[in-house]
Order: structure tokens, then C-alpha cells, then sequence
């Protein structure tokens, strides 16, 4: 901080977002390669581009580039720990529904063992009131 002045935090995934990761070949030699577009680094965090004053070529410093990076690492870290807590959450919301919708197999289960019984008994019933039904008649 001795040297510098004026600092300001950085946005961190929202600016790495807005980049752009592309493959190229290098016109001198065909080498494949791996960057960023120094045009469209510059519209993003202009700070990151030199520009050569004679030739007016565009390129990006990379190793710049790690403290976006840094800062993108910690939203993302932020955004896993909120996830981690929701799912948390979520698993004892799951864990409660799990023994409420037990208890409620378990009630039915008991409510058509009832419905079962109490069948049986209106059957036994009906064949009883049928043979004195029967008798009634026979007499």
C-alpha cells in the first residue's frame, strides 16, 4: 500500500464472466495457443491491456489477471456456502416431510385395518340379519 494509492476493491466473477476464453493459431509459426482478445479484455478491465505506441498492438497482462480471479474465488465460495446452507435446509425440510409421511403410511395403514374389520362385521351382520330374516319368513 506504500507505493500505491486510490485502490478499490474489485468485482470478481461478474467481471471474469464478461471474458471471454478463446484458441488461436499464431500467424508467425501456425503454434496453436490458448488467451483472452486484448479488444475485448479492455472493454472489461482496460487497466489489464497494454497498447504498443508505435505499432498500436494490443496485449493483455496475465499475470494481472490473478486478482479478478482471487475475487471471483471468493464469490464463488460465498455462493457454495449459501448453496450448502439451502441444501441443509432442504434435507431436514426432506428428513421431517419423510417422518410426517410415515406416520401418515402408518395412520392409513391403521384406518384400513379398521375399514377391514369393520367390513367383516357388517358382512357377519348382514348374514345374520338375513337368517332372521329367513326365520321371520318361515314362521
Amino acid at each position: 500500500m506504500h507505493w500505491v494509492r486510490g485502490w478499490v476493491g474489485l468485482s470478481g466473477l461478474e467481471t471474469i464472466l464478461a471474458l471471454n476464453g478463446v484458441r488461436y493459431n499464431w500467424k508467425k509459426d501456425g503454434s496453436p495457443d490458448v488467451g483472452l482478445i486484448a479488444q475485448d479484455v479492455e472493454k472489461v478491465l482496460p487497466e489489464l491491456v497494454m497498447t504498443d505506441s508505435q505499432t498500436g498492438l494490443k496485449a493483455v497482462k496475465y499475470g494481472n489477471i490473478v486478482a479478478p480471479l482471487i475475487e471471483a474465488s471468493k464469490d464463488l465460495y460465498g455462493i457454495c456456502t449459501i448453496n450448502s446452507s439451502q441444501i441443509k435446509q432442504i434435507q431436514r425440510t426432506i428428513a421431517s416431510h419423510t417422518a410426517e409421511i410415515q406416520q401418515h403410511q402408518d395412520q392409513i395403514k391403521e384406518l384400513n385395518r379398521k375399514v377391514d374389520l369393520l367390513s367383516e362385521q357388517n358382512q357377519q351382520l348382514r348374514n345374520e340379519l338375513d337368517e332372521i330374516k329367513k326365520l321371520l319368513k318361515s314362521k
